[in-house]
């Protein structure tokens, strides 16, 4: 049976998010496993048509993507230009077509735009969630607006909505936290990655892989970063850890190294307070990476760093870690919990005996919890970095038992056949 889709989301390629990367590559699986075409309706925010008043539209294998239009009422919260006559033609012609509409992410205002679209046109509607808590921002009063904004609106949408799919039980839960109690009836579906399937020889090594990979050969411990650097990442808690470790003993950092990959409104703050604390020759910040070239820069890392606090519902680069990495420190955000507790998740107190005896008993991959709560001090993180660069002196390589785990939980392939059969009962 072939179902066209239709997507109404707030960013689209080129812009880059996790959001995006999973629509895009959600729409390629649908496309290579011949369930028929899919059309994205995005804004033309942080694109090449982003100064313009005109509709552009790009095609590629069965999949259309139209850039209207659009502003960012709040920064990072864009609207389409209903008002814009292209816009509203454009709109009249969806409505006459037998598409399924897809929406992602309950906070984005296009989201909003389409739950009335769906209402006006009677269209088959369903919503991918992809956070796993309130929205957070910079100002108290925007997130206090926020937050009535999905306790009013979203409690209701998702009722609406013929099928709701999480991404991650982080964001199921959080469903439940806003008061609709059949979710049973929705089910998780998680992404698929590919990101295995790249070898070492076509990952992209820039002048920063050499550099890391110099520090390996020095015998320095890597610790590191891959994301956004912004507030809810937690990477200033890192920095305030290690800090913690030089004044209390300069001795167990002086071989660690802590590269920082991304970019994002927090990193000139964070730069500067690395100064402030005197950690420049500690820490190290690549800057943002095209995918290939941030990907080979994970792949040298010791030791990981999940510093996730609640927000989103499924971290990428976690299972980016979980593949390459000897040892991961987690926070229990972004999907962590589930993904992790099936795999060794544990916390320790000061340690690094019980963690060696726990991998030889299992034999198995063990993931070192900053803390059991959502919510860490920087002291737990000092902790759980401690424990890290003790345990890797000793540490055998255990990704090869989480290899096949991983492989297995997001095979595209499988993942959008569940999302496939879904969408028949809908139809």
């Amino acid at each position: 049976m072939k179902i066209n889709i239709i997507q109404f989301l707030p960013y689209y390629p080129p812009h880059k998010w996790g959001l995006e990367t999973h629509a895009q590559e959600w729409a390629e699986q649908r496309i290579k496993n011949w369930y028929w075409k899919v059309i994205n309706i995005t804004t033309n925010i942080w694109t090449q048509y982003e100064w313009t008043d005109k509709i552009f539209k790009e095609g590629k294998n069965w999949i259309i993507t139209y850039y209207l239009p659009s502003i960012e009422i709040i920064w990072n919260f864009p609207v389409y230009k209903f008002w814009n006559k292209e816009t509203r033609n454009l709109f009249k012609e969806i409505a006459e077509q037998n598409n399924l509409v897809i929406t992602r992410t309950r906070f984005f205002l296009t989201s909003l735009i389409w739950w009335i679209f769906v209402k006006k046109n009677k269209k088959k509607w369903i919503h991918i969630e992809h956070g796993s808590w309130y929205v957070k921002l910079s100002s108290k009063i925007k997130t206090f607006i926020a937050w009535i904004y999905d306790k009013i609106f979203w409690k209701w949408i998702f009722k609406k909505a013929n099928l709701v799919i999480p991404i991650s039980n982080a964001c199921k839960s959080f469903i439940l936290e806003l008061g609709w109690k059949n979710i049973k009836l929705w089910p998780v579906i998680y992404r698929g990655f590919n990101f295995w399937k790249k070898s070492k020889k076509n990952l992209e090594k820039s002048k920063e892989f050499e550099k890391i990979q110099q520090w390996k050969n020095e015998w320095k411990i890597i610790l590191g970063f891959v994301g956004r650097i912004y507030k809810w990442k937690g990477v200033e808690n890192i920095i305030k850890g290690l800090y913690r470790i030089k004044l209390e003993d300069y001795q167990k950092i002086k071989n660690i190294k802590l590269v920082i990959t991304w970019d994002w409104e927090d990193l000139e703050y964070l730069k500067n307070l690395t100064k402030k604390y005197w950690l420049d020759k500690f820490i190290y910040f690549t800057w943002w990476k095209p995918f290939k070239e941030a990907l080979a820069i994970q792949s040298l890392f010791d030791i990981h760093i999940h510093s996730s606090l609640p927000w989103w519902g499924l971290s990428g680069t976690l299972v980016q870690w979980m593949y390459f990495a000897p040892i991961v420190l987690a926070s229990l955000n972004e999907g962590a919990k589930e993904i992790l507790e099936g795999r060794g998740l544990n916390r320790f107190q000061k340690r690094t005996k019980e963690i060696s005896e726990e991998i030889e008993r299992k034999n198995k991959w063990i993931a070192i919890l900053i803390w059991d709560k959502e919510n860490y001090s920087i002291e737990d993180m000092k902790d759980a970095i401690l424990e890290g660069i003790e345990v890797f002196k000793k540490w055998e390589d255990f990704r090869k038992i989480n290899k096949p785990f991983i492989e297995k939980t997001f095979d595209w392939n499988k993942n959008i056949r569940k999302y496939y059969l879904e969408i028949k009962k809908v139809q």
